[in-house]
């Protein structure tokens, strides 16, 4: 196969502009010529040519500079201006963007999006414009967009070049910095933004009605609308279910080229949920299928929840004690808190017995025989049928999770095989040779298993793109704190600092000129410095044209690890053998997955990161927890909100940890901080509450005790994050506030880039909620129900903000939906383990009845009446306080008293007695001889839920042995565990509609869309998985700063810099 390499951009539609290099040929042109060339062009878009510069804001006056300095700012200054310091080449004009290559018929033009299709805050914000209070647009002149206007591709030529006389005074140049007039900033092109760019889009078909009316037809199949009707054609779900439930094409960012809409908020198909990443599809399967499970587990543990409820349970001697306790709240209905509680003697009790709770479960009769007395819990015991139903809900959620969990991977592979991207095409190689620059050598050794699509040669030059990134994000906040348009040079930057801190002072902390100038100097130098040395190759990323070459490649040089550490080339075919290395070649991660920065970050140096970070991680960790048991003390109420606000604040704490350690993959990022906020919002909302509640106090209806405090922490979590979801303040106030504010286009639209989330903040949640609900639903059955509203309301929001509030994020793997499918098994095990000891713990009052002993026979102390005392631990703090003595029952505070019912001989005794198994640690809780305070079918109960347990236990210790048996074979074996995962889809890769290849790149908080980091002018755009419709590559190339530090320096770009090669197949040149 004969293949031509991908040289230069496809030509243009119309006709091919010639090569414009130096102002010097500009200034010999035949000025009719380039006439005649500019009138040919007229309408082709962004940076057209004009004789009117003025009607489209263009530069009205350019100034030669004394020395030809070239401002750091040069890409994102007018192309007039480029052109000028010879800078604007035939590459950067067919790279602006994919507009300008096309005619205007071919543009879809977004300030024209109808009404009926832009989002409430798009409309609301295009009413409020007309007042100066939020826009002053007067100070801002109106923009017309770039792909409506009938500009050629460059300015009038003969206009732009009249040389003014040369200054003088070069100190009056530098002093004043020079502002060429610009296109005015657009709040309008900003809510575009934000829409085609920040929101997900999807592809109209043909068949659609709003196809026809954004391609601008005259009319729609029955002629029922046209462009110019005021009415806009709606489309009913069942008519939108039968275009799009089985395919939907998400568009790339920013896509002009076919008419595409906005995903609907509520009813796009859950099966279209893949097209965001199989991470996000599965997500949302685990939400859905939980939410049923949960429900089926709720209903059959409702007669649980009436048991508890009922007379039956609450009742002693025809008396209901339910009415007469006012701590009870109407959040606990059908929970086990038990109402009627009856002091009783305990001769063997002490006040150390009891511990924090002490002050309300022990009391002695202080009038001269001091005899101890504890507080019992009289409800009756749960039996054997009502148990019947717990251990059925057991099993419905024990097949439920295996149900789940097989059906996951059914899942993930329908969602695999219906979107078809770049990883399904492409393998990375972890360890080339440090000398393999040439893609040629790479195309030719993988071209054995089929076409070589693309090429990327990654080096370990990771120091250098981050010099690059922080120099090129120092220049842009120069660029913020000057008008739109200034020209800023190095000259200019350096006497700004030098006045600044004349008379400011030297700062090399904050945002100033000063500081800003020297942290500019220091990474300029920095990037010179590392420019010079000589990179090896680190990571090579290959893309075949069809999937079966992948995956032929894959199975052919799936090797064991120990078979490539020690380069055991004697068990591969020798032409699999790579210049006398066995590769480690692997499935690629999505492009967008990869974080190139981080790229060559090595093994140890990771788990060093990890260590110190993690470290941080406890710490935060205990000192959250303990604000949560100081809140717990004062208010249940308080503990919920409390719990439920460090559960929304803490992802921004661990998302801030994980910055500072260094991650190859996105994957690998959004699993760290899935640990991170997993555990704590289980530490914080599960474990921590029952900690610190003690064990007596388990069935109480004090605010401030268990039961209590779970029902508030779930109807907390119900409201508050759900509202603060929706109400979504801090987004608002960016788009509505801040970016009518903003100093020039892209800051206005980094306002508009969207809420930022992380999937596996919102994994972490769910996993939160399984387990929360698991570990208390024996003692509040109403936590099924609970949980499945929760989930319910969980899904609709967050598909909801997904489509209208999240920014864009990497496609991600199924790497979350492994960890989930883990935990799910562990919340299984807590479910049934702690179904156990909850059982065991009734009547949770640490009191056992004397089988022998009465009263009147060994205890004559207690005959006759008392009046209880309840004390403190200082007993010089006694205070009499005697209550009314018709409320013998009713709950008894610290440092108060109250006349008891006379006692007679035939009353029992009881003595302390420990019920808490899980504190003891006794596992399985099997129950004993000595478990005096277990009925028979208690006992009966506890043995059947601890052998469950057990074997639950040791089925996923098998399993778990399994899995490591298999990755010590993938480390081991000779040959790997590669195996893959569902059919071929007999698709090429350049024939998919929306296809990108790996492009190294970062992500700035500075910049709406990625810097680049090679150079692309010899790469089809369409490659590239984002287009700016304002702005050239050239803006974000990073190796475009690189080359004007270096000036006249040869440096060999091949050893400092990655490459991409493309290699497009025959039927598509």
């Amino acid at each position: 196969m004969n293949d031509k390499k991908m040289e230069s951009s496809p030509p243009f539609h119309e006709e091919e502009i010639p090569l414009l290099s130096s102002v010097d040929h500009l200034k010999t042109g035949n000025s009719s010529d380039m006439e005649s060339h500019s009138a040919n062009h007229q309408g082709t878009g962004y940076g057209g040519i004009s004789k009117k510069p003025e009607a489209t804001g263009a530069l009205v006056e350019i100034r030669d500079y004394a020395r030809g300095e070239c401002p750091l700012n040069l890409y994102n200054l007018p192309i007039d201006f480029q052109v000028k310091f010879g800078r604007m080449h035939y590459a950067n004009i067919s790279h602006v963007n994919s507009p300008i290559r096309k005619t205007l018929s071919q543009i879809i033009d977004f300030s024209e999006d109808r009404k009926e299709e832009m989002t409430y805050s798009r409309r609301l914000a295009l009413f409020l414009m007309k007042y100066n209070w939020y826009y002053k647009k007067k100070s801002r002149p109106q923009v017309v967009s770039p792909l409506k206007k009938q500009d050629a591709i460059l300015r009038s030529f003969s206009d732009l070049v009249e040389e003014e006389e040369e200054s003088n005074n070069l100190e009056d140049e530098i002093e004043q910095p020079q502002v060429v007039k610009v296109n005015p900033i657009s709040l309008e092109k900003a809510w575009e933004y934000f829409e085609h760019v920040t929101l997900p889009r999807y592809l109209l078909k043909p068949t659609d009605p709003r196809y026809l009316i954004k391609c601008n037809n005259t009319q729609v199949e029955s002629g029922e609308y046209s462009p110019q009707s005021s009415s806009y054609p709606k489309i009913s779900y069942n008519k939108f279910k039968a275009l799009y439930s089985k395919n939907m094409d998400r568009v790339e960012p920013g896509e002009s080229d076919h008419p595409t809409a906005l995903y609907p908020a509520i009813f796009t198909p859950f099966s279209q949920l893949g097209d965001f990443g199989l991470g996000i599809g599965l997500y949302f399967y685990n939400l859905r299928a939980m939410a049923i499970l949960i429900f089926l587990v709720g209903l059959v543990s409702y007669p649980t929840a009436i048991f508890y409820q009922s007379d039956a349970y609450q009742t002693t001697n025809g008396i209901s004690m339910r009415n007469n306790n006012e701590n009870s709240i109407w959040l606990t209905w059908g929970s086990a808190i038990c109402f009627h509680k009856k002091w009783v003697p305990c001769p063997n009790c002490t006040i150390n017995n009891f511990e924090t709770e002490s002050e309300y479960r022990f009391a002695t009769a202080y009038d001269g025989t001091t005899a101890p007395f504890a507080l019992k819990n009289m409800c009756t015991p749960p039996t054997f049928s009502i148990f019947i139903w717990n251990f059925l809900a057991i099993v419905i959620v024990t097949i439920g999770i295996i149900f789940i969990s097989k059906s996951q991977d059914k899942h993930l592979e329908e969602m695999d095989m219906n979107e078809q991207t770049t990883q399904d095409y492409s393998v990375m190689v972890s360890n080339p040779p440090r000398d393999a620059y040439d893609p040629e050598e790479w195309k030719f050794f993988f071209e054995k298993w089929g076409h070589v699509t693309s090429c990327t040669v990654a080096l370990a030059n990771d120091q250098l793109l981050e010099a690059l990134v922080k120099r090129r994000e120092i220049i842009r906040s120069v660029e913020l704190l000057h008008p739109p348009g200034t020209v800023i040079t190095e000259n200019y930057l350096a006497r700004s600092a030098a006045q600044n801190e004349v008379l400011m002072g030297l700062s090399l902390m904050g945002n100033d000129v000063t500081s800003l100038f020297f942290n500019f100097v220091n990474q300029t130098a920095r990037a010179r410095g590392l420019a010079q040395l000589r990179y090896p190759v680190h990571t090579v990323f290959i893309v075949f044209e069809t999937e079966k070459a992948q995956r032929q490649c894959l199975t052919d040089l799936n090797c064991g690890k120990k078979t490539i550490w020690n380069n055991e080339t004697e068990y591969l075919p020798r032409d699999h053998i790579f210049k006398e290395r066995v590769l480690e070649v692997n499935e690629a991660p999505e492009p967008s997955e990869v974080r190139w920065i981080d790229l060559n970050v090595t093994f140890l140096s990771r788990v060093k990161l990890v260590a110190y970070i993690m470290s941080a991680f406890i710490l935060v960790t205990t000192m959250l927890c303990k604000v949560v048991v100081i809140c717990h003390r004062q208010s249940a109420y308080l503990t919920g909100f409390v719990i439920s606000g460090f559960n929304t604040l803490f992802p921004y704490i661990a998302q801030y940890l994980t910055t500072l350690e260094k991650h190859a993959s996105e994957g690998h990022v959004v699993a760290s901080i899935f640990l991170k906020v997993g555990l704590f919002r289980i530490l914080n909302t599960v474990l921590v509450v029952n900690w610190i509640t003690p064990f007596t106090s388990t069935l109480d209806s004090s605010k401030s005790n268990l039961i209590p405090s779970i029902a508030i922490i779930f109807y907390a979590d119900i409201i508050t994050s759900h509202l603060s979801q929706l109400l979504d303040i801090s987004s608002h106030i960016k788009r509505h506030v801040l970016a009518p504010r903003a100093m020039d286009q892209d800051a206005m639209n980094l306002k508009m880039t969207g809420t930022w989330f992380d999937i596996s903040i919102q994994f972490s949640n769910y996993i939160k909620i399984v387990f929360l609900t698991f570990f208390y639903g024996v003692v509040y059955p109403e936590a099924y129900l609970l949980a499945a509203v929760t989930l319910v309301f969980t899904y609709s929001m967050d598909k909801f903000s997904l489509m209208r509030s999240w920014r864009r994020v990497a496609k991600l793997g199924p790497t979350l939906a492994t960890y989930g499918k883990f935990l799910l098994f562990c919340s299984l095990l807590a479910l049934v383990t702690m179904s156990a000891y909850a059982w065991s713990g009734f009547p949770y009052d640490n009191l056992c009845k004397s089988a022998t002993e009465t009263v009147g026979s060994f205890h004559r102390e207690y005959l006759g009446n008392h009046t209880l005392y309840n004390w403190t631990l200082d007993e010089n703090q006694i205070k009499n306080k005697p209550i009314r003595s018709q409320e013998p029952l009713s709950f008894m505070g610290p440092n108060s008293a109250f006349p008891l019912e006379p006692i007679q001989e035939s009353d029992a005794v009881y003595y302390y007695c420990n019920q808490d198994l899980l504190s003891i640690g006794r596992f399985p809780p099997l129950p004993r001889e000595n478990d005096a305070w277990m009925t028979d079918e208690q006992r009966k109960m506890v043995t059947i839920l601890g052998l469950t347990s057990l074997t639950i236990l040791l089925a996923a210790a098998f399993s778990g042995s399994w899995a490591l048996h298999g990755i010590l074979r993938g480390i081991f074996g000779d040959r790997g565990t590669y195996k893959a995962c569902g059919e071929d889809m007999k698709k090429n890769f350049s024939n998919l509609d929306s296809k990108c290849v790996y492009i190294p790149q970062a992500n700035s908080a500075y910049f709406s869309y990625p810097l680049l980091a090679c150079d692309v002018r010899n790469i089809d755009e369409d490659l590239l998985e984002w287009n700016n419709p304002y702005h050239c590559y050239s803006y974000y190339n990073l190796t475009l700063d690189l080359k004007e530090m270096l000036g006249q320096k040869k440096v060999n770009d091949k050893f400092i810099l990655d490459s991409v090669t493309h290699w497009p197949p025959n039927d598509t040149l």
